[in-house]
């Protein structure tokens, strides 16, 4: 098997790491690795991208590769993560709407600003289980102009804690109980979780800049003194019945790093508990520390004080990792909790992995179908010319042949022209046959209306009462409410919830006598309510449809009565409509 050369890139927030490996039939070999810091101010807000840019090309130079290609790392607190629990989905594209869905509920920024991706987790206790990891597109791009202006090529974006997490799996495959991976950088911590198949990840915004700014405050001295004064003589102090260095600043110093790993340790206990509570995981039965502020002093004592039930210790990501003769030599101790995001990245360009998190700007995605399609892109070309070649050869006949095809067309357009004159011609005769047709099924269905409506008000009759007058009332009724607005649809589409269109009644004046029995109004009252459960008239309250109703005297056989009641428009015209035709069409209503 022919050796295979692999570079790998971390960018840290204040520190840049790269590393070049070879892959052989033994496995993966480390051949050299750089660190750099690229001077990024942590009091301004933004990443230093010139000075990133100069500290990689410097680094890459001094790596003295020959490989061009490269993988990298974007640093935690660029990246926004999300677990996501959905129910057993089996089409890959359906996924992807979902996690789609889910960016834009929950990712910080636009979705057209971010670049994103995700990664199926095992499934357990019949959910299946997404991570979701989403940055800035601007970041992102960021990093790879800055890799092409070093003339190098990026070949893969990952996540430093998922960079991690591979490191571990290939370096402890039989990992026991759960296993909280803790990376405590220069801006931030990250928190991986491993237990059995499963992982879970977590940024804390606490890092080895927090205690510096810190340092800074106290001792009235700038970011880069702090930070020298931390490197040269801080550690973390054990505090309790240990006793307090002998020198007041190393005193004061190790005192307020200590404050700020007790902070740490804080955000630590909560994610364990979320872990617990809201992951359905363990208590970490092992703590493994890594990253540049993990080397602190007393910084592993200071976790087996804190978290008692854990086995507390250092990743070391080069176990199944070979070493070449220089860095066989090298002091290993010194760089080896910088080792695992890129190995890591490493270990993701020879081979399948357990996380497999690719954020390729689009930019990037376009760049590369163009150049897939440049082969076609010249094929055609070819094809072009030689087409050109042969119509030069052959131009007057072509030119004729062209020409008595183009007759040919010119004539079937003009029939096609006659035929649509003649379908225009014969659309508007069908469109005028419906209207007359549509007239014609108007009048009948009134027709039919009256005539049902009366037979309908004879029947609500009984002995006792005769109508002598049944006209339009042309006072007319009450105004009608108008209709709520509707609730916006989206832009070319009907509103939702459209009310229907408020039709105005039509009320009609209902004279006539009732006999006297008893000096009773019950037979107008009763004809009333009978009315009510008419089909064609609208009646609400019984009470307001009486207009006139004298309280009869024994010597009356008769008295008078007067009705004003209104038409129901719709309901029972439709019906009627229905039975007319068995095209029910619009009609005017009476």
């Amino acid at each position: 098997m022919a050796t295979q050369t692999i570079v790998s890139v971390d960018f840290g927030a204040c520190t840049l790491k790269v590393a070049e490996f070879s892959v052989s039939s033994n496995g993966l070999t480390l051949n050299n690795f750089l660190t750099l810091e690229h001077g990024a101010d942590p009091t301004k807000e933004g990443d230093n991208w010139e000075g990133i840019s100069s500290t990689l090309k410097q680094a890459l130079a001094q790596l003295g590769t020959k490989q061009k290609r490269v993988g990298s790392a974007v640093a935690g607190q660029s990246v926004y993560y999300k677990f996501i629990k959905l129910p057993p989905i089996d089409q890959p594209d359906k996924i992807k709407q979902i996690i789609r869905y889910e960016a834009q509920q929950n990712v910080p920024f636009p979705i057209e600003q971010v670049v994103w991706d995700y990664q199926k987790l095992p499934q357990t206790g019949g959910e299946m289980e997404v991570m979701l990891v989403a940055v800035k597109s601007e970041v992102v791009e960021q990093f790879y102009s800055v890799t092409t202006q070093a003339g190098y090529q990026s070949i893969l974006t990952d996540v430093s804690s998922m960079a991690l997490y591979n490191a571990y799996r290939y370096n402890y495959p039989e990992h026991k109980g759960c296993v909280l991976i803790v990376d405590i950088g220069a801006r931030t911590t990250n928190l991986i979780f491993v237990e059995k198949d499963r992982f879970f990840a977590r940024t804390i915004p606490v890092g080895g800049n927090t205690f510096s700014t810190t340092i800074a405050s106290e001792f009235q001295v700038s970011f880069a003194d702090a930070e020298n004064l931390k490197k040269t003589q801080g550690f973390v102090g054990l505090g309790g019945a240990y006793e307090e260095p002998s020198d007041p600043t190393v005193a004061r110093l190790c005192k307020i790093i200590r404050q700020g790993m007790t902070r740490l340790h804080t955000e630590i206990s909560r994610s364990i508990i979320f872990y617990k509570t809201q992951q359905g995981g363990s208590n970490p039965t092992k703590i493994l520390l890594s990253g540049g502020s993990s080397v602190m002093g007393y910084t592993s004592q200071f976790f087996r004080e804190k978290i008692p039930g854990a086995e507390v210790d250092y990743l070391n990501p080069v176990s199944n990792v070979s070493l070449s003769p220089r860095m066989a030599e090298a002091d290993l101790s010194k760089i080896v909790h910088c080792l695992g995001e890129v190995v890591g990245l490493a270990v993701r360009q020879i081979g399948s992995c357990p996380v497999e998190i690719n954020l390729e700007p689009q930019s990037v995605v376009v760049n590369r179908a163009n150049r897939q399609r440049i082969p076609a892109y010249i094929g055609i070309a070819i094809a072009v010319v030689l087409m050109v070649v042969l119509g030069s050869l052959k131009s007057w006949k072509q030119y004729q042949l062209v020409n008595q095809e183009l007759e040919k067309v010119r004539s079937f357009n003009q029939g096609l022209q006659q035929k649509e004159t003649e379908i225009k011609v014969a659309r508007e005769k069908e469109i005028k046959l419906i209207s007359q047709y549509t007239d014609i099924l108007n009048t009948t269905a009134q027709k039919v209306y009256w005539a049902e409506l009366l037979n309908d008000l004879n029947l609500r009759m009984d002995h006792r009462i005769w109508i002598a007058s049944f006209q339009p009332d042309k006072t007319g009724g009450p105004r009608p409410v108008a209709a709520p607005k509707p609730t916006p649809g989206p832009q070319g589409k009907k509103p939702k919830n459209a009310p229907p269109v408020v039709v105005e009644k039509t009320y009609y004046i209902i004279e006539g006598f009732c006999l006297n029995e008893n000096k009773s109004t019950d037979g107008v009252t009763k004809f009333v309510k009978n009315l009510k459960d008419s089909p064609f008239f609208d009646i609400v309250d019984e009470n307001a449809v009486i207009l006139a109703l004298p309280t009869p005297s024994e010597d009356d056989a008769f008295f008078p009565f007067k009705l004003k009641v209104a038409l129901k428009p719709t309901a029972e015209m439709d019906k009627i409509l229905a039975q007319v035709s068995a095209k029910p069409v619009e009609v005017k209503r009476p």
